[in-house]
């Protein structure tokens, strides 16, 4: 695996953005400060609504968080996260709209419900030091390979049928 996109994050520095929303999660304010290298991705700047520049910082920091909910939820949902860690990112993050604006702990108290249904619940410090790291890890690597071939089709075919329109 190459370590970036053409002009893209690496894996490990979308790892880290991806750590620095967890503890508040997906609300606007968290997304605009700790959102990073995630809110330069082409396939979130897809995804945002055109806000003008002088529109205040809360109205930009709205569409920066509804771009990248957008794009991470795609994302959770791709073949190569496993059921279990698909679980825990909807709660962690948090992806489950009950779950926005709840403490990280509570967040990772519910995750601890939901990854083994049926059994006992596995607890917030297990979830945080365990699980979620690995499947921090895994979304990151899906965020890159479909940042990647987002970037690849851009350049391969809609590159120049934009090209076309501007003249």
């Amino acid at each position: 695996m190459e370590d970036q996109p053409e002009k893209g994050p690496s894996v490990e520095d979308i790892r880290r953005a991806l750590g620095g929303l967890v503890t508040e999660g997906l609300i606007p304010y968290n997304v605009g400060e700790n959102g990073g290298c995630l809110l330069d991705l082409a396939i979130v700047q897809a995804q945002r609504k055109p806000v003008p520049r002088d529109a205040p910082e809360p109205d930009r920091h709205a569409a920066d968080a509804e771009a990248l909910t957008s794009v991470l939820q795609d994302a959770v949902n791709h073949k190569d996260i496993s059921g279990k860690h698909r679980r825990l990112l909807r709660d962690v993050l948090p992806l489950r709209p009950e779950l926005l604006g709840k403490v990280v702990k509570e967040r990772r108290k519910e995750a601890g419900k939901d990854l083994k249904p049926g059994k006992k619940d596995i607890g917030p410090g297990t979830i945080r030091t365990y699980y979620e790291p690995k499947a921090l890890k895994k979304l990151s690597e899906v965020l890159w390979r479909l940042e990647s071939e987002f970037r690849a089709a851009y350049r391969n075919g809609k590159s120049a049928d934009s090209d076309e329109q501007d003249s």
